[in-house]
């Protein structure tokens, strides 16, 4: 009898062994199957993007909030995604980079955009705003994605005092826009 019971063990013990070798085998097949049935991910479509959602998450210059979200995020606002591929693509941001193109660069979903800087001439105060924005977001597909642009003012001009106190901000002042966007 005792005999009986070690080779019933010796034969769960083998059993179980065999049956985890099989179930690792047929794993190991389902990943390699997955990562050659995924699609790599071949870049934004080009043309028009739309903003859904656009909207000023963190402001040190929080009296002139609602001016920026009308001038860059009102209705039919967005960008331009121009020439993609998998390694990268041109924007255009409606109503911030004037004619500019900026370069961006895709790391997966992810992109990665060259610092956009410009000024913004005020005749009316005599001053200028030197601003600098910094661009990056993620795709979910090729036709919807998130971003965030994180923009510094400054202000040049003999007048920059005046303005700081009509306007109840300092300079240089940090504006994190968060925007959803698709295509249109």
């Amino acid at each position: 009898m005792r005999n009986l019971t070690i080779f019933g063990l010796l034969l769960v013990a083998l059993t179980g062994c065999t049956d985890k070798d099989a179930i690792s085998a047929a794993e190991a097949d389902a990943d390699t199957d997955a990562d050659t049935d995924a699609d790599p991910f071949d870049g934004p479509t080009s043309g028009q993007w739309i903003y859904s959602d656009f909207g000023i998450t963190d402001s040190s210059c929080e009296s002139v909030n609602s001016l920026i979200e009308d001038e860059l995020g009102g209705e039919d606002m967005g960008f331009k995604v121009i020439d993609p591929d998998t390694a990268g693509f041109d924007m255009l941001i409606d109503g911030l980079s004037k004619d500019e193109t900026i370069d961006c660069t895709l790391s997966g979903y992810a992109y990665t955009c060259a610092t956009l800087t410009g000024e913004i001439p005020y005749d009316d105060y005599q001053i200028t705003l030197p601003a600098t924005v910094d661009v990056s977001g993620d795709f979910q597909d090729d036709s919807n994605s998130t971003g965030t642009y994180s923009a510094t003012f400054d202000c040049k001009g003999s007048n920059c005092a005046t303005v700081e106190l009509l306007l109840g901000i300092s300079f240089p002042c940090d504006f994190t826009f968060e925007n959803t966007a698709a295509h249109e």
